[in-house]
């Protein structure tokens, strides 16, 4: 999730989804993440400074493609999509490398 505190809203209702060439693979909460969201910024600012723009990586949700049966695993090429109630960011993986574009949707 990235934006605003007013654009957020109360961090620990929102949806996350993530889609992988446009099927979703993952569609969670973040009631449901091990630490409360309030905690983790309350954690990370004792030791470090949050700015504006700064990315929080908690982990993932339910989902992933090394639990699936069979397993799904990204390929070079493929498009994966990450969505929130605040904000939503696409990312597709170059086939010749592993560089990934990250782009900021809405």
């Amino acid at each position: 999730m990235a934006g605003n505190a007013d654009e957020v809203g109360d961090p620990s209702t929102l949806t996350l989804t993530t889609r992988l060439n446009g099927e979703v693979m993952q569609y969670s909460t973040t009631d449901l993440l091990i630490f409360d969201v309030a905690d983790i910024i309350v954690y990370l600012s004792e030791f470090t400074e949050l700015r504006p723009g700064d990315i929080i990586a908690t982990g993932t949700p339910g989902g992933v493609g090394v639990a699936r049966d069979p397993a799904v695993f990204m390929q070079p090429g493929d498009t994966i999509e990450s969505i929130s109630a605040a904000s939503a960011f696409s990312a597709t993986r170059s086939r010749r490398s592993r560089n990934v574009k990250i782009v900021r949707v809405g």
